[in-house]
């Protein structure tokens, strides 16, 4: 049990690290600081850092994937609780939303080879549907995000400011996506979402039960 939870609190810390090395480390320098428009320009400049992005978006995905796997495992922690139905809930709904931003990502870097090719027009498409697929995952995503949050103030497993911290950047950053994926604001929802798996993480580690 206790080797259970500590590989819980690992994955949950470490999901966030990942994800931040693989978009801010190699997939944000590379576009420059540019606006993502989807304009002809910005698939170019894709396009020219074609390589770079989808290593990025690998590695960035693949934090993305051990965030769910951090909330998997913490689910199956909770199970035998007064918040195990809900927990559940949440996990099926972030684990869905995780799947969009594989998508995402997929479609990300297809508009990035198709810049590199100066398929500029499919490049836009593919960037649209990246898009339009990346503001539901990030809102499913967010919303299980909160019901996580709702489970863990039902179960008393954690501090409930923690708890009502997940619900709050939950919801925030859920109706952000939905209103402007694009919006400058949905830092709320990426960073407060990170910020709490790590705290989750490191208190899960720290568990003496």
């Amino acid at each position: 049990m206790l080797a259970s939870r500590s590989l819980t609190g690992w994955i949950l810390t470490l999901g966030p690290i990942v994800t931040f090395v693989g978009f801010l480390g190699f997939v944000f320098p590379a576009l420059g600081g540019s606006t993502p428009d989807g304009s002809t320009e910005f698939i170019k400049l894709m396009g020219e850092n074609a390589d770079i992005i989808e290593f990025g978006s690998i590695i960035g995905t693949f934090g993305l994937c051990l965030h769910a796997a951090g909330i998997a495992l913490l689910n199956s922690q909770m199970k035998d609780g007064s918040g195990s139905q809900i927990m559940l809930a949440g996990t099926i709904i972030y684990v869905m939303g995780t799947a969009g931003f594989i998508m995402e990502s997929a479609l990300f870097s297809n508009a990035a080879e198709w810049g590199a090719s100066e398929g500029f027009l499919d490049g836009i498409m593919f960037y649209n549907l990246a898009q339009a697929i990346g503001s539901w995952a990030t809102f499913f995503t967010l919303i299980g995000f909160s019901i996580v949050g709702l489970a863990i103030l039902i179960q008393k497993n954690f501090s409930m400011i923690l708890a009502y911290a997940f619900i709050v950047i939950g919801l925030a950053g859920a109706t952000i996506a939905i209103i402007d994926y694009s919006s400058d604001l949905m830092i709320i929802g990426y960073l407060g979402n990170a910020i709490l798996l790590v705290v989750t993480g490191i208190l899960t580690i720290r568990s003496k039960e």
